[in-house]
């Protein structure tokens, strides 16, 4: 192992930090689990729309994942390498920085795919709900029939989004609501878009399919991108992997 007492105080301390965001996560997750109980049990008077709230409450997993996640994992590695392998501080935290920006960009795919699945899929339940009001059924008639149609993920946000509604919640506060939980621009539109349907009525069929046609546009957008981009993120990886590997080689070496 490395000698420098200064330097292991600072990973002592990174360390510590480490502990203390674990502490501070769980935490934080044991109160979000209290407020979504104490939700449900607000939202519902009987035991059976009690147990239905609860479920969805719980089970519902967050659009956007935790963006420090993956430097968390990059300080991880720097202190394991240099307290259990004995590499040197420098190597250390290259090696962190190496599993960081890596990580970065692998997280950032992920959401990417989560949110065009998001999109997409409310796209297409804004079709289904586009085809009841045109066959003449009322607009939250509408969402539930599109929303038993529709699959996982966007199902269980509008299931709770037509659930609130039927229990008597205030419809501005469930868009509102629905539009936290789910940080997306096309979502704002849409919960901003029955925020003012609700307030003024009028015929809501032309605005939900300009919002479709939005929402497809925007994904086949991103998707375009993505593509150009993505030989410029390999190449990325890739000179960060070979540059680093050498350079532990010729350490080793050396």
């Amino acid at each position: 192992m490395p000698e420098g007492v200064d330097v292991e105080a600072i990973f002592v301390v990174c360390f510590a930090l480490i502990v203390i965001g674990i502490v501070f996560v769980w935490r934080r997750a044991a109160r979000r689990a209290a407020s979504r109980l104490r939700l449900a049990e607000g939202l519902s008077e009987t035991s059976l729309e009690r147990e239905r709230l609860d479920e969805l409450l719980t089970n519902q997993r967050p659009v956007v994942r935790v963006r420090w996640a993956h430097w968390l994992l990059a300080v991880v590695v720097a202190v394991f390498s240099y307290f259990f392998v004995g590499v040197r501080p420098t190597f250390a935290v290259l090696f962190g920085l190496i599993v960081g920006v890596v990580g970065s960009v692998f997280a950032g795919q992920f959401d990417t795919r989560r949110i065009v699945r998001l999109e997409t899929q409310l796209a297409d339940a804004l079709d289904l709900v586009i085809a009841a009001l045109k066959a003449g059924a009322g607009v939250l008639d509408a969402f539930e029939s599109a929303t038993r149609e529709s699959r996982p993920p966007i199902r269980q946000h509008l299931e709770r989004l037509t659930g609130q509604i039927r229990l008597g919640d205030e419809p501005r506060a469930v868009f509102h609501d629905f539009a936290t939980r789910v940080p997306v621009e096309t979502v704002r539109l849409f919960a901003l878009a029955l925020s003012v349907h609700w307030e003024v009525g009028g015929n809501l069929v032309p605005t939900l399919s300009t919002i479709a046609r939005t929402i497809r546009d925007r994904v086949e957008t991103g998707r375009r991108v993505g593509t150009q981009s993505a030989q410029a993120r390999l190449s990325l990886i890739g000179v960060l992997v070979i540059t680093y590997g050498l350079g532990v080689v010729l350490w080793q070496a050396d």
